[in-house]
């Protein structure tokens, strides 16, 4: 059997890769004014960004149903393929427990990525090297890419904490302070769950240069083999050039690429996010 990566859409990956590899997204659920829309479908960032900045309200985000993840596996395996399936984090969404529910009884491997955004596309990309290379069985592909999850290096910095204001995610005291002092916090996956790592003042290029330093120094144990520079609409460019510059200059990664976060991850995150993410298991 031939062996289909399929993703949930929060592996956020660069139309460059997806027309190289060619996985099966599946969108998640963005709900605006109480009406659903599908991720990269009918709702974008720029979408998002009007809508909150005319109502004041964030849209919500939600994991597709079992069924529907049940129907999209049984579509390609009724036409012969067997499926790894990189989900969303478990610990982030329902989305994890919903396919593997969808892939019972299916020639379908589902993976916790226990991350959101291109650390789910790190696997995502490595599942899809394998997979070309026509060389294992779909079940031994998805130990192989299990085996790395622990691995995966996932953080960013964001601007403004607005947006996670706006979802309950931090209280107005923690705002009105952030903004008063300019501090722009560090998220990191841990665990499979968001922390602040670390917390920056400033202006917010001099934080994210400080955050690619202290990022590639406290995480060295690189795979040179790629990093996606991932950040939302609207940050601008004149920050991402600088990012990749440094990332150039380290002289660690053989491929860089800059990807933007879809409406699932804008929903919570918002405007000026800026990340780094890579495969932290460089001695394997």
């Amino acid at each position: 059997m031939t062996t289909l990566i399929t993703a949930d859409s929060v592996i956020d990956w660069n139309s460059a890769l997806l027309d190289e590899y060619q996985p099966v997204i599946i969108p998640l659920i963005v709900v605006l004014n109480d009406k659903e829309h599908y991720d990269g479908v009918d709702v974008t960032p720029e979408i998002i960004y009007d809508t909150v900045a005319k109502s004041g309200k964030l849209p919500k985000t939600a994991a597709n149903g079992v069924d529907t993840y049940h129907d999209f596996f049984k579509k390609y395996t009724d036409q012969g393929y067997s499926l790894i399936h990189i989900s969303l984090g478990a610990k982030f969404s329902a989305s994890y427990n919903h396919a593997r529910l969808g892939a019972e009884g299916l020639p379908v491997e589902v993976i916790d990525s226990a991350s959101l955004s291109t650390g789910s596309g790190l696997l995502a990309l490595y599942a899809s090297k394998l997979a070309k290379e026509n060389k294992y069985d779909y079940h031994t592909i998805a130990d192989m890419v299990r085996s790395r999850v622990s691995g995966v290096q996932a953080s960013f910095v964001i601007d403004k904490l607005d947006y996670l204001h706006k979802g309950g995610r931090c209280s107005t005291l923690t705002l009105l302070g952030a903004n008063l002092l300019r501090i722009k916090p560090c998220i990191e996956v841990r665990d499979g769950k968001m922390v602040v790592a670390r917390k920056y003042r400033g202006k917010f290029d001099m934080v994210i240069k400080k955050y690619v330093e202290d990022t590639l120094k406290e995480f060295s144990n690189y795979d040179s083999e790629q990093v996606f520079l991932t950040r939302t609409k609207n940050t601008p460019e004149e920050y991402v050039d600088m990012v990749e510059d440094m990332l150039n200059q380290a002289g660690v990664f053989k491929n860089i690429y800059r990807t933007y976060a879809g409406a699932t991850i804008t929903a919570h995150c918002g405007p000026n996010t800026l990340g780094i993410l890579y495969f932290n298991d460089g001695n394997k």
